[in-house]
């Protein structure tokens, strides 16, 4: 699938840019091939390349994690734009722990629910079609509730804020454009 070779390519530099949201850029960004482009409240706007084709991404990490002692690595959301494969806003979460394969994940965006599958540690729109509408709910809202079942069987939730996301979307989406 498509989404899971991005993933595999662009994890550690999406994990490596998640990590700078807060933080200003330093040389770790050089060295994983991601550039930060802007810091937007709760949100990054990042470009990198990836076999000579460049991608950009709006990206954060979850506010909250429930329940909270469970351990787990690191977890980032980004909505993606690959010009060269005529990609847009692409919506994909890595989540930082093996999910379950046989129950659907629930994006909640402010009440509006999206039907979410996942493979490994990522997730992403069961529907390909309704990828724009969460995109226009993530533009609206303000907070981004996904419920997730762990390979383990454990119910989880990671709260993201929406604060920085239009800005952030749209910077990424300047510079691939």
């Amino acid at each position: 699938m498509m989404l899971t070779r991005f993933l595999r390519r662009f994890t550690p530099a999406i994990a490596l840019a998640g990590a700078m949201i807060a933080v200003p850029v330093t040389s770790a960004s050089a060295q994983s091939g991601a550039t930060l482009l802007g810091t937007f409240n709760d949100w990054g706007a990042y470009s990198a390349s990836a076999d000579g084709a460049k991608v950009c991404y709006a990206l954060s990490q979850p506010q909250r994690r429930l329940p909270e002692e469970l351990r787990r690595g690191a977890g980032y959301l980004f909505v993606s734009f690959r010009p060269s494969e005529n990609v847009r806003n692409e919506v994909a979460v890595v989540m930082g722990f093996p999910t379950s394969e046989t129950v659907d994940a629930v994006a909640n965006v402010d009440g509006t629910r999206f039907t979410m599958v996942s493979s490994g540690e990522n997730v992403w729109i069961k529907d390909p079609a309704d990828e724009g509408r969460l995109v226009d709910a993530f533009l609206a809202g303000s907070e981004l509730r996904l419920q997730v079942t762990s390979g383990r069987g454990n119910e989880t939730t990671d709260v993201y804020s929406l604060m920085g996301f239009t800005a952030a979307l749209r910077r990424a989406r300047e510079e691939c454009s």
